[in-house]
């Protein structure tokens, strides 16, 4: 948005969506947290914990914020 208005124009609809790429993990596993010791609530959450990155690039189209004339007739 502050591309177009830079450029003194409006974003228009959406042209194209890619997802560029996606990664997801959980939190550590059981045999990482000593099992001698009980697990606190924050390692027990963090073990059930699904994380998820993902890079998005979308398109825009762009629209001059132009005056338009009306025409009577």
């Amino acid at each position: 948005m502050e591309l177009a208005k830079f450029l003194h124009c409006t974003v228009g609809k959406v042209v194209a969506i890619h997802e560029d790429n996606t990664h997801e993990w959980e939190g550590p596993a059981d045999s990482v947290l000593e099992p001698e010791l009980p697990a606190s609530t924050r390692e027990r959450i963090a073990a059930a914990t699904v994380q998820i990155s993902t890079k998005v690039t979308v398109t825009f189209e762009l629209k001059t914020k132009g005056k338009q004339k009306t025409v009577k007739s």
